[in-house]
């Protein structure tokens, strides 16, 4: 239920990112999945957009690295 609601808080963006940290995936993995995914965006974006999202909710206590 709680991972419900925070994921319903979430922009569609960030919900693509966190939709995918299953605990097994790799940031690498998630970021090589998305590039998959959204094949126009350029790569080095979605690579920054991750690293920099994740370490946000990290530095917030939503996610543990």
């Amino acid at each position: 239920f709680r991972r419900v609601l925070f994921l319903s808080h979430l922009d569609p963006i960030a919900h693509q990112v966190v939709s995918r940290l299953d605990g097994v995936a790799s940031v690498g993995g998630v970021i090589a999945d998305l590039c998959a995914s959204f094949p126009d965006a350029p790569a080095e974006v979605i690579d920054t957009d991750v690293r920099k999202l994740i370490q946000d909710l990290a530095d917030k206590g939503v996610l543990a690295l």
